[in-house]
């Protein structure tokens, strides 16, 4: 199965994996940063390798499943260290069977990998990589910011020479913050507005559950969500995959003046249908969450 390949800029690719998660390769001139490795369903080193032939280097930007299960075709792996058991949880055969019963109810594409292959125990060595540390590709130099919320141990990645935040599941139109892994609403606006002290140095955000590329100023808007949930004004959220939440959003006006749309139900049954510019441009934000979270940190 060929996986879909959205060029960013020169050097910089987003690549859809399988079931809408996506990786990232920024390279450089010395090597590679792939951001993420997915299900492990889609060839993604082959991919990779098809786009550099420069050593590739691997970070995770938390320890999900659907971003971790991919490390076992890569020898070296780095992770921040508050999500080293988590990867270890997901990596683990009852999480890799978890994936693929949910690949094949969702029709994914399989035809790349065989069950026996997918559950093998995950070989690569893992290291942990901490905020502020630095990576060095060779011309491009890439930037760890810790951000706990999602997870405690999520990270994003900032490239100030191509000016991207890639911001894994921190940051985008649906942030999931409901799991137990996941921290209090009050910590995560610290990591928001950790990134928002550094807006000067991107112009975009690239998260790994959509091919849109959202502008910096998303991250206010996200904010203004964070700061402003109401459990009144909130909906019920149903995963389907990981349980229910709360659901606060913020932008249904403007998806009611622009497609007539009154809730983000209705947003996720059109949304593979919208373009990623359109999605981007409509600046939707949804935070699932769990009452008791709204204190703490």
């Amino acid at each position: 199965m060929a996986l879909k390949i959205y060029q960013i800029k020169d050097g910089v690719y987003h690549i859809h994996e399988s079931m809408d998660v996506f990786c990232s390769l920024v390279i450089g001139k010395k090597r590679a940063l792939l951001i993420d490795t997915g299900y492990g369903f889609g060839n993604i080193k082959k991919t990779v390798s098809g786009l550099t032939k420069l050593p590739i280097l691997v970070l995770n930007t938390h320890g999900h499943l659907d971003h971790v299960q991919g490390n076992s075709a890569f020898k070296d792996v780095m992770i921040h260290p508050l999500d080293m058991a988590l990867r270890k949880k997901h990596t683990s055969l009852q999480f890799r069977l978890v994936s693929w019963v949910l690949a094949k109810k969702q029709g994914a594409s399989l035809s790349d990998i065989s069950l026996l292959n997918h559950v093998k125990a995950d070989s690569s060595s893992v290291t942990t990589i901490n905020d502020g540390e630095q990576i060095d590709l060779g011309g491009v130099t890439l930037e760890i910011i810790w951000t706990a919320g999602h997870t405690m141990g999520s990270v994003c990645v900032l490239d100030k020479t191509n000016r991207i935040l890639f911001s894994g599941d921190s940051f985008s139109s649906l942030v999931w913050l409901f799991l137990k892994e996941a921290c209090d609403i009050p910590c995560y606006i610290k990591s928001v507005k950790k990134l928002l002290s550094r807006i000067a140095d991107f112009d975009e955000i690239i998260s790994s559950h959509s091919a849109a590329r959202f502008s910096a100023s998303f991250l206010e808007r996200i904010l203004h969500c964070a700061e402003n949930i109401s459990p009144e004004k909130s909906t019920m959220y149903d995963s389907k995959i990981a349980g229910k939440a709360l659901l606060y959003t913020e932008g249904l006006d403007r998806l009611e003046k622009r497609y007539g749309l009154k809730s983000f139900a209705e947003f996720m049954s059109i949304a593979k249908k919208l373009s990623a510019e359109e999605v981007a441009d409509l600046e939707l934000c949804a935070i699932a969450y769990r009452p008791e979270q709204l204190t703490g940190c």
